[in-house]
């Protein structure tokens, strides 16, 4: 679960999203800065996520987060890579960034 969490948070650095989970103190649960990443709010990003069944937990107005657990595939790590892709602008639509 460590190894496909700090694949999110590694990807996440590269797309410029702030992760405002201890750099290194972490196993399983990242945490993502909405307002800073994509100047929204928590909300925003939950309702992109819920368009595609995918839950994330609300922390507060700002913050979200995303756990890992046994059952999370590669292309569980890709789906979420992907639509947090697209809400950077980083891709015209979803699928198209990886």
């Amino acid at each position: 679960m460590r190894f496909r969490a700090e694949v999110l948070r590694d990807e996440f650095k590269e797309l410029g999203i702030e992760v405002v989970s201890h750099p290194t103190n972490f196993f399983d649960t990242l945490t993502i800065d909405c307002a800073k990443s994509f100047n929204t709010t928590s909300d925003y990003v939950l309702s992109e996520f819920h368009k595609r069944d995918i839950n994330l937990r609300k922390v507060d107005d700002k913050i979200v987060g995303i756990s890992i657990n046994e059952t999370t595939t590669i292309d569980d790590l890709a789906d979420l890579i992907e639509i947090f892709a697209f809400l950077k602008g980083r891709s015209e639509d979803v699928g198209s960034y990886l």
